[in-house]
């Protein structure tokens, strides 16, 4: 079957199964109006709006824009690694081939949402806080050294020459007005909280009415969103190390609601989610082995 058949047809029985259980999806769209509103608007806006900003400083030209783009996605969480790279491309200030690498590399969890929610209140007595944190931002430093030396090797045979070189950062057509950047940052945040409030409310639809045991229910809903996600892995009876290595995936790759959120950002800049979700897979396995190896000598 078509991919844009199927797709369709899932959107429309997600609109019947809202129809049918109202009281699930009600609940569902407060949670996650209650996500976006106190926790990813406040916290995700202003990094957006000062993050594009900043960008066009003569200091990020000398600081080097692929730095720019690690340090705020390190930083700040999803998905603004994804939108600051995109940005940059839109921009001219990257390649193709450097934007489309650099996705999956710096579009990570933030520190804030690791510690004070992952950490503290769901796996704090699995693992001391110090290698908790070089278990989730290890892969994506291996995986990035990798990704840079590959390119490095490869730099004689890129398609398509660096654009910034071609412009002038003091060009005052290319100057981006505060006020543009609000409501660019507005405009992405507003797209994320839709795809938030829909898959709460799928996620309630299913946690309510899948004929299922808990165990397996709770880790169905989980691959959805990440935030309720961590929080149902450690609801389930599985061994405290299943559940740590389980919740250290979910944030390492973030649901299929971040992947969403990521793929409408990407698409603005014609960049390719296929490439992101290859390399967030790759993070991944990494995070795994660590994982296993850590298990093993501790």
């Amino acid at each position: 079957m078509n991919k844009s058949i199927l797709s369709k047809l899932l959107i429309i029985l997600f609109f019947f199964s809202i129809l049918c259980f109202p009281k699930a999806s009600l609940t569902g769209a407060k949670t996650g109006l209650q996500l976006w509103f106190f926790t990813l608007l406040p916290s995700l806006l202003p990094c957006m709006i000062l993050g594009q900003y900043i960008q066009q400083f003569p200091m990020v030209q000398t600081f080097g824009y692929q730095k720019y783009a690690v340090v705020i996605g390190f930083l700040c969480g999803y998905p603004t690694g994804a939108k600051i790279v995109t940005n940059l491309y839109q921009n001219h200030n990257l390649t193709k081939k450097e934007a489309q690498n650099l996705v999956g590399f710096c579009n990570n969890p933030s520190p804030n949402f690791l510690i004070s929610y992952v950490y503290l209140q769901h796996i704090k007595n699995a693992l001391p806080l110090p290698l908790f944190l070089c278990l989730l931002y290890l892969p994506p430093i291996i995986f990035g050294i990798g990704i840079h030396f590959y390119s490095t090797k490869n730099k004689e045979q890129k398609s398509s020459p660096p654009l910034q070189k071609q412009r002038n950062a003091h060009d005052d057509t290319s100057v981006i007005s505060f006020d543009s950047c609000i409501v660019s940052g507005y405009e992405t945040i507003c797209k994320v909280g839709g795809y938030v409030l829909l898959f709460s409310v799928l996620s309630s639809i299913l946690l309510h009415n899948l004929p299922l045991p808990t165990n397996i229910k709770y880790l169905l809903v989980s691959l959805l969103e990440v935030t309720g996600g961590v929080h149902y892995l450690c609801q389930t009876s599985f061994s405290p190390s299943l559940r740590f290595l389980l919740c250290g995936i979910l944030s390492s790759f973030g649901g299929i609601c971040t992947v969403a959120q990521t793929a409408g950002i990407l698409k603005e800049g014609a960049l390719s989610i296929g490439y992101y979700i290859l390399h967030k897979s790759i993070q991944c396995g990494l995070l795994v082995l660590l994982f296993l190896g850590i298990h093993f000598f501790l």
